[in-house]
């Protein structure tokens, strides 16, 4: 992916409040002293909305075995060691990984998932992983409600900014920069702390950046936002959108996903040429949350279904030109998404379920997609 970091970055959470303070660092303990907060500037106006092409509807009933499209394999069930909720996937190769969520942080080697102990009382959102002894994690600690940034530093989590706003989602391009969304507002990198980084209509829920000053946000309700240079910018978007996250396969192309407003189901959007248009509606589900892609026809966007138990699964298979909803691997619904490449990739959801891909036939790399994992 042009000049993003090689190997890149879930399913429920309340629409929040957003603002910007300063930082702690140090052990894994909530500091001290209160942080003085720093006044940040209003929210603009959202802007003008424009007429978007009409959606293709689709009823998600799992395709014939023999289709096509169908992906050359299957995801099966992997040991969990948790019945948390997983919000967040992430690694940095095929044997290295890490997934958050409330009250959990789990962590793959040697084929296994392990529980990594206290983590207990903290809300984790997103994580997004640079390397093997540097990572971080957004989200809520429990215990004192404070909007937390974590860093990981290659022997444990520990806190290392405050904010006084809800934040949500985080993606890192390299070891100095990053960005993170949050209600009204995005968080820069500097390489030492997180500083305000621009003023956004809402809730900001997924980010793909490029660069420090290349990438794109979106979030609900209707917030689609280009930074391309020095600001963020607006870009027109149906009001109707709630968007929980994005992959692009350029800077000009690429998907979101989330819900409809009102109609209360899951969406596909597509950027073509730098334009948002709705792609699919998907009848029957809840939302589509998640998204990564690898390479330009190697994909997966997971959701829940409306079905008892709560949730259910919904799972969607890009293949360079549509989406195909394939059979349902659980009844749990799906979070975190994260390709390692066409024959290694993982999804994480609902009461600690844990999937991971099964090829059918070995396919040769050609480039590196990337994951982020949203909320609503």
């Amino acid at each position: 992916m042009m000049n993003i970091k090689v190997i890149k970055r879930a399913l429920a959470a309340s629409l929040a409040a957003g603002a910007l303070c300063f930082a702690s660092t140090g052990a894994d303990v909530a500091p001290t002293a209160e942080p003085a907060k720093v006044a940040e500037p209003s929210p603009a106006a959202p802007a003008a909305t424009t007429p978007f092409t009409a959606p293709r509807y689709f009823n998600p009933t799992p395709p014939r075995q023999d289709n096509p499209t169908n992906p050359p394999g299957t995801w099966e069930v992997y040991p969990s060691p948790t019945a948390n909720d997983l919000h967040a996937v992430d690694f940095i190769d095929a044997n290295n990984g890490w997934a958050n969520g409330p009250g959990v942080m789990l962590r793959y080697r040697g084929g296994t998932w392990s529980v990594e102990p206290g983590h207990e009382t903290r809300d984790y959102r997103d994580l997004d992983m640079v390397s093997t002894t540097d990572g971080w994690a957004v989200g809520r600690e429990g215990s004192t409600g404070r909007w937390t940034i974590w860093r990981w530093n290659g022997s444990g989590w520990n806190p290392f900014q405050i904010v006084t706003g809800a934040i949500y989602c985080i993606d890192m391009i390299d070891a100095s920069h990053g960005w993170i969304g949050g209600n009204g507002y995005f968080l820069r990198y500097n390489g030492s702390s997180w500083v305000w980084g621009g003023s956004a209509p809402n809730t900001i829920y997924g980010l793909h950046m490029f660069s420090d000053t290349l990438g794109w946000a979106v979030g609900a309700p209707g917030i689609v936002m280009k930074r391309n240079g020095s600001i963020w910018e607006r870009v027109p978007a149906s009001a109707v959108w709630m968007l929980a996250d994005l992959c692009m396969t350029d800077f000009n192309n690429g998907w979101a996903t989330g819900y409809k407003r009102y109609v209360e189901d899951g969406i596909i959007v597509k950027c073509l040429n730098g334009t948002w248009v709705e792609f699919k509606v998907y009848q029957g589900t809840t939302s589509i949350g998640n998204i990564d892609i690898y390479g330009q026809n190697f994909g997966w966007a997971t959701g829940a279904r409306r079905t008892s138990p709560p949730l259910g699964a919904f799972l969607g298979f890009f293949d360079g030109k549509d989406w195909t909803v394939v059979p349902d691997p659980t009844d749990k619904g799906l979070g975190g998404v994260k390709i390692i490449n066409a024959n290694n990739a993982w999804i994480v959801g609902e009461a600690g379920i844990i999937l991971k891909y099964k090829p059918n036939v070995s396919v040769t790399p050609v480039s590196v997609g990337r994951i982020k994992a949203i909320y609503r």
